[in-house]
């Protein structure tokens, strides 16, 4: 999969339901500014208090282990506060 660059984020066009759609992995809760804490606060809320689920998975789906977990949740905070790698959609 294509990806391309703007400032420190990653993006990867895909095609969901025959619209061109770019991914901007991190970014659970669409605002298109993440990966941030908002999208951190969005991805536990969905995974332990019921919270809205995200529009396309691969932007959650970071750390690529086919469904949003608690291994997602560690990768963005990895990426976020510890200089972990820079986030991919996986698709």
């Amino acid at each position: 999969t294509p990806q391309f660059a703007a400032g420190a984020n990653a993006f990867a066009p895909a095609i969901v339901n025959g619209q061109i759609t770019l991914c901007l992995a991190g970014d659970f809760n669409d605002d298109n500014i993440g990966p941030d804490i908002s999208d951190l606060t969005a991805m536990i809320s969905y995974l332990y208090l019921q919270g809205t689920a995200p529009s396309f998975t691969p932007k959650a789906d970071i750390d690529g282990a086919a469904g949003i977990d608690i291994g997602d949740i560690t990768s963005l905070i990895n990426y976020l506060y510890l200089g972990g790698p820079k986030l991919t959609c996986r698709m």
